[in-house]
């Protein structure tokens, strides 16, 4: 039996993107963010698994998934140039929706296998436990792509 979906790969081909695009760093939602620069994006899978009932297959499976990206940015600059506060998450929560909806971006996620069906909109996401440091602001994305397992085994006794 070959292995289901990888998400971590996944979302490591996504992550690298956006580096490059962006300069900015993409760590996962309720990681390890200590001593974290600002600002930095992160994800969460709001819902990894949203199947698409044209077949019942389990190998080469359909699917999409819906992930939520948040920008924060420190809650006040301490320089002339930082990005800073709900304007600064708001524009580069921005920067980050218009990079999902570009027609580069469209190219290099069909060369990676995705497409991007929706991506709703930016929101205010600062929740009260960070807004004495931090602001943020994100949306959530919905991907389609592929499950390339294929199982080996044979079920029916010959």
């Amino acid at each position: 039996m070959n292995e289901a979906f990888n998400y971590r790969d996944f979302m490591q081909n996504i992550i690298e993107k956006i580096k490059k695009e962006t300069d900015i760093e993409t760590i996962s939602q309720g990681s390890k963010r200590q001593g974290q620069e600002y600002p930095f994006f992160s994800y969460d899978f709001i819902n990894p698994h949203v199947g698409i009932h044209i077949t019942d297959n389990t190998e080469h499976e359909l699917f999409e998934m819906v992930i939520e990206f948040d920008t924060h940015v420190a809650d006040a600059a301490k320089t002339m140039n930082d990005i800073a506060g709900i304007t600064g998450a708001t524009q580069l929560a921005n920067q980050l929706y218009k990079l999902f909806n570009s027609h580069e971006f469209y190219i290099w996620a069909l060369a990676n296998g995705f497409v991007v069906i929706e991506t709703e909109d930016i929101n205010e996401t600062t929740n009260l436990l960070s807004a004495q440091v931090e602001r943020s602001a994100g949306f959530q994305v919905k991907l389609r792509t592929i499950d390339n397992f294929v199982d080996n085994k044979d079920y029916i006794q010959k």
